[in-house]
C-alpha cells in the first residue's frame, strides 16, 4: 500500500523526542516511523525536527510507533473518523536495553 502525500485531507502526524544527556527531550531525527493499520504497514522517515506526517488517510484506528525505539510515554494511536480529521502524536520513547 502506498499512501499519498500532501493535501490537507485526513492526517496524522507529530513527532518523535528522546531524552538527551541532559535529561531534556530532543527531537529524534532520521528515525523509522510505522503507521499500522490491522495488516497495512506503512513508513517513513522524520525530519531535521523528528516531524512526521502521513496524508490521505482513510478513517479507521492507526498505530505509530517509532523503529528500532520503546516508547516511554505519549499516545501511540488515533482514530480518523472521516475527510479532514487530524490525529496529532508526540512519541516520547527511549533506545531498548542493547545485549
Amino acid at each position: 500500500s502506498k499512501l499519498e502525500s500532501g493535501g490537507d485531507h485526513s492526517r496524522i502526524y507529530g513527532r518523535v523526542l528522546i531524552r538527551d544527556a541532559r535529561d531534556q527531550w530532543t527531537p529524534l531525527a532520521r528515525v523509522t516511523v510505522d503507521l499500522h493499520r490491522g495488516d497495512d504497514i506503512w513508513s517513513m522517515s522524520t525530519d531535521d525536527e523528528g516531524r512526521f506526517e502521513f496524508v490521505n488517510l482513510p478513517p479507521a484506528l492507526y498505530h505509530v510507533f517509532a523503529r528500532d525505539y520503546l516508547v516511554e510515554l505519549g499516545s501511540t494511536s488515533a482514530r480518523i473518523n472521516g475527510r479532514s480529521t487530524c490525529g496529532e502524536i508526540e512519541l516520547f520513547v527511549k533506545r531498548p536495553p542493547g545485549p
